[in-house]
């Protein structure tokens, strides 16, 4: 830790010289597996007093490692022993948010602790999650609004389930105004309490400034974050931001101090407490945080405006507000970053007198669309203040031309499916849409409102049934053309895996994954066939022959069933090694597919494998993460495979072989969305919501348009000439296609 402008702080309150280690064999016992109780929010005003608390973070429980347990223990007994009022975790609970992992976790916390530790999740209970945040709430419970110290504390959970960053839904948003509001009329400062920092270097949430819009005006004194496993201190749009280091990597917590200062007023006082295995324990300051007076950054410009003035060309302006700017500064949204960090590639406003900042910038270079520009204005106290405007470029008249588009609810993460004629939409609060679409228009002709969709719908050999995978614990059949239900099969876990269907024995089956079950169901009347188990989660979609079903699982391995009975026939062991090894590098969200000269493919993180259907035996494999985003299998003189890798790396192989036939570079990364091929070439939907045509014939790449500013992970539809796709703000889009 650095010292500058932290103090060293004497190690005396609350902790014995025997350190961390010591303390973890005093012993802990098990906290039950429940919510924890909601503690009542302040119904009057109250003046801020002296408070201390813990907060924890990134603690990465694998019960394959053992001694993260011992250390968490060890920081849990410590943190009990400074009689904290409470303690706070930032998410990253566990590895994997597996239930094993829970349990152990929850076996660190000694009685002391109990009922008083209020978790938020992180990407590492969610990423690998197939039962929709479930286990997290049944586990670690929901972070209720508390007020303490004269502090309103508000835990936020913009994770997104099974995927690896954040998003701030419309219902976060409106939860969290609703407890400012709240907090405004009691007169309590806001702490907000979350995993994914926001702001600065990060860019880990899509839509962080919608967080940042939501606050602005708010007494938001502090936002407290993890994931990053590192000491940060941003001081930003009248919030300090601070990120802290994670307990897997050390005996680490912090301790929280609500103090008044002589010299400065009420205070948030920070300090972490690290202990060593030879028994030292170690405070140094962090961090303090105003709660009284002024914000630092609590500035903001009295207006931003971004346009395009036409000919590749944008005009920026920044009209500064009551305190005087030291600079301004701009950059295009850089989409390519896919949660993660980065310094970015900041342009200068000029100064052009009365307060006002402009520049003319370039904008050639960008896809016409909508897309998003950072301004920063800074400010004398090293602070800035961040906007986000939309820059929409207009169409060149060539290439992919928008022609309709139908904003819902909630995000659409679910893919666009095909019966009927009409593409079905599907979102994550159960709202089942089917639109009758061409180049001019789109119609909705039913509607529907089912339990949540994360995957997409299955549809009959006839294409005029849907089967629907809700995680509220059904899989749902839909008369494709009018929406009514013909049947439900309700399962013990929630159906989070997009189901497939096939002839066997003469009469069509359906095919599809509750958890770490695998189920074939009539496709007539959903009665029950067989059901198997697959030794670990799988939210991808199985394949079958007709002879032999075919499903991966987050236990490392494909297997194969007899199609019949579902006796299970080979496993193909992709990876070996711990559990959390299985689940991250196993096929456990791979959409199978059948390849001609009788082969499957399989993909996982590491590589693709094509397995021969009888055996499992291995014909070839390509290296490299393919498994998010699908492969698309090419027909043509030779059947072909084409593999798109997570961060963009793209290779067609040949499907008999293996071997690549041209490989290219994606401008964007893809996860879930995926390609659809019209003629000779494939439509690949990006992460950051371009979209891109790709040549089939050479692997050129040309960067056709930007279709929203919100992640996509809804593999797109083509009907007719018109593809459409959904993203996470819940728009849908009719694209025309040249």
């Amino acid at each position: 830790m650095s010292t500058d402008p932290r103090l060293p702080v004497p190690a005396t309150s609350g902790l014995s010289r025997r350190g961390f280690l010591g303390l973890a064999a005093a012993g802990t016992v098990a906290l039950g597996a429940g919510p924890l109780a909601a503690q009542p929010a302040a119904a009057a005003p109250r003046p801020l007093r002296p408070l201390r608390f813990a907060l924890v973070t990134d603690t990465h429980i694998n019960v394959d490692v053992p001694a993260r347990q011992t250390t968490m223990a060890a920081v849990y007994a410590a943190v009990a022993a400074e009689g904290v009022e409470f303690a706070l975790h930032c998410g990253d609970v566990t590895d994997t948010g597996q239930a094993a992992e829970y349990e152990a976790y929850l076996a660190t916390i000694p009685p002391a602790l109990q009922g008083k530790v209020h978790h938020v999740p992180g990407n590492h209970e969610t990423r690998w999650d197939a039962s929709a945040k479930r286990l997290v709430e049944d586990y670690l419970g929901v972070a209720e609004p508390f007020v303490a110290g004269g502090l309103r504390f508000l835990g936020l959970d913009p994770t997104m389930v099974t995927q690896e960053p954040a998003h701030f839904t419309p219902d976060v948003l409106r939860g969290l105004e609703r407890e400012l509001e709240r907090a405004e009329r009691a007169g309590t400062p806001v702490v907000l309490y979350l995993h994914h920092p926001v702001g600065g270097i990060n860019y880990y949430a899509d839509n962080q400034h919608r967080l940042l819009e939501t606050i602005e005006g708010y007494d938001v004194r502090a936002l407290l974050a993890g994931h990053v496993h590192a000491e940060r201190v941003s001081r930003f749009n009248g919030v300090t931001e601070l990120t802290f280091q994670a307990v897997r990597n050390s005996p680490t917590y912090y301790l929280g101090e609500v103090v008044d200062l002589p010299a400065t007023g009420w205070v948030l006082r920070f300090t972490a407490v690290t202990g060593s295995a030879g028994g030292t324990v170690t405070r140094v300051r962090y961090a303090d945080v105003p709660l009284t007076g002024s914000r630092p950054g609590a500035h903001s410009p009295a207006g931003v405006q971004v346009g395009h003035t036409g000919a590749g060309r944008a005009r920026l302006e920044v009209r500064a507000g009551g305190a005087p700017l030291v600079r301004a500064e701009f950059q295009p949204y850089p989409e390519a970053l896919f949660g993660q960090t980065g310094t970015g590639s900041w342009r200068p406003l000029a100064a052009a007198g009365a307060g006002l900042w402009a520049a003319e910038a370039d904008v050639s270079a960008l896809t016409p669309g909508p897309h998003k520009v950072q301004v920063r204005s800074l400010y004398a106290d090293g602070a800035w203040h961040e906007d986000v405007r939309v820059l929409t470029v207009p169409d060149n008249g060539q290439g992919a031309r928008l022609v309709w588009d139908l904003e819902l609810k909630d995000p659409v993460q679910a893919g666009v499916a095909q019966a009927a004629g009409y593409a079905v939409v599907a979102t994550t609060s159960g709202e089942v849409v089917a639109l009758d679409v061409d180049a001019k228009r789109r119609h909705r002709p039913w509607r529907r409102l089912l339990g949540p969709v994360y995957r997409q719908p299955g549809v009959d050999l006839a294409g005029r049934t849907l089967f629907v995978p809700a995680t509220d614990w059904g899989l749902v059949a839909l008369d494709a053309a009018t929406g009514v239900t013909r049947w439900r099969v309700d399962r013990a876990d929630p159906v989070f895996a997009t189901p497939t269907s096939a002839v066997v024995d003469g009469r069509e089956a359906v095919f599809f994954a509750a958890a770490s079950t695998l189920y074939a169901v009539a496709a007539a009347d959903g009665s029950p066939l067989w059901e198997a188990g697959l030794g670990g989660n799988f939210t991808g979609r199985a394949a079958c022959d007709g002879a032999r079903v075919y499903a991966g699982s987050g236990d490392g391995a494909m297997h194969a069933f007899d199609a019949r009975t579902g006796l299970r026939l080979w496993t193909y062991t992709t990876r070996t090694g711990t559990a959390n090894a299985l689940q991250l590098y196993g096929p456990w969200d791979d959409r199978v597919e059948l390849l001609d000269h009788g082969l499957v493919l399989c993909s996982t993180v590491a590589a693709s494998y094509a397995l021969d259907r009888a055996t499992g035996e291995e014909r070839w494999r390509s290296t490299g993460s393919s498994m998010y985003p699908p492969a698309l299998v090419v027909e043509g003189a030779r059947q072909r495979v084409l593999l798109i890798q997570e961060r963009g790396a793209t290779t067609l192989v040949d499907a008999a072989g293996g071997a690549a036939v041209w490989r290219a570079t994606l401008p964007f990364p893809t996860f879930n969305s995926g390609a659809v091929r019209r003629g000779g070439a494939a439509w690949v939907l990006g992460v950051n919501g371009q979209l891109a045509r790709l040549g089939l014939a050479d692997g050129q790449v040309d960067a056709q348009r930007q279709l929203g500013t919100a992640y996509c992970f809804s593999s797109p539809a083509l009907m007719g000439d018109v593809l459409v796709a959904g993203d996470q703000d819940g728009v849908v889009r009719g694209v025309l296609l040249p």
